[in-house]
């Protein structure tokens, strides 16, 4: 059986200067649907993954261009910090959690990266365990529904959620309703009372700050700072109810955070 050679060239920023770090060579099978025949060289940092594995077996909704890590981003002793502007899915970075700001850029992110070279075993297995448990989570693929969030909120432990921004429908809201809210309120929309779009976009957010970028294309930055919202289902509330009626339990309030924030609204 004939095999294609896939070659990346692999490459780490250090202390400010970029260091190559050797080729990155697999082997394919030109014939199979799937499958390598030779194994992943980062296999050792994804222990719970088969080492011959590709897009940890979600072709459909993942890709791998240049054979790197996914990307949460966790402190040295292993514990999970949040996201660059990538979300979680993009290059895994380890960093001082003083030099972490949530929704950083990812090239800022990875002139801090520290690789796991500095961590202990025990931290190691931390954020293992933590990402092996990363697909399981309601914000994976980058939106929210009702449904999730109310869950989250009795089995989230008040834990945030991080959400791509441009994955939230804005509509029916123009680039003239941006601008007369940022006049009137402070540049918050309420998506909760408008029936009209999409609904979990009102049932998740309520309302949301929409502050426009650019008039002509509607591009439009979500949040304050890459905070959307906190969801807060407090007790004796009529949101409260509802949930209790979905999911029972204690709420716990959480934060909602996009990376990217990036999003968009029709133009006038």
């Amino acid at each position: 059986m004939g095999c294609r050679k896939l070659t990346y060239l692999s490459a780490k920023r250090q202390n400010g200067t970029t260091e190559n770090t050797g080729l990155k060579v697999v082997y394919r099978a030109k014939n199979l649907g799937q499958g390598f025949l030779s194994v992943d060289p980062l296999a050792h940092l994804r222990p719970w993954m088969s080492p011959y594995n590709f897009v940890q077996n979600n072709p459909i909704n993942r890709i791998d261009p240049d054979g790197r890590l996914d990307s949460p981003i966790y402190d040295k002793s292993g514990e999970f910090l949040g996201t660059d502007d990538e979300g979680l899915q993009g290059e895994a970075i380890v960093m001082d959690e003083r030099a972490f700001t949530q929704g950083m850029s990812h090239n800022e992110a990875k002139a801090f990266d520290n690789g796991t070279t500095s961590m202990s075993d025990g931290a190691k297995s931390r954020m293992n365990t933590h990402f092996s448990g990363l697909k399981d989570r309601p914000d994976w693929d980058g939106k929210l529904t009702f449904s999730e969030v109310t869950k989250w909120s009795n089995e989230g432990s008040g834990n945030p959620l991080f959400v791509d921004g441009s994955k939230i429908d804005l509509s029916p809201f123009t680039v003239t309703d941006v601008q007369n809210a940022a006049r009137n309120n402070n540049g918050f929309i309420d998506f909760f009372d408008d029936w009209g779009g999409d609904l979990n976009t009102g049932r998740v957010y309520g309302n949301l700050r929409v502050t426009l970028t650019n008039s002509t294309s509607g591009d439009v930055i979500l949040g304050t700072n890459g905070l959307l919202d906190i969801h807060d289902f407090r007790n004796g509330s009529a949101a409260e109810t509802t949930n209790d009626w979905l999911f029972p339990g204690t709420p716990a309030d959480f934060s909602i955070f996009c990376a990217p924030c990036n999003s968009k609204v029709e133009p006038k």
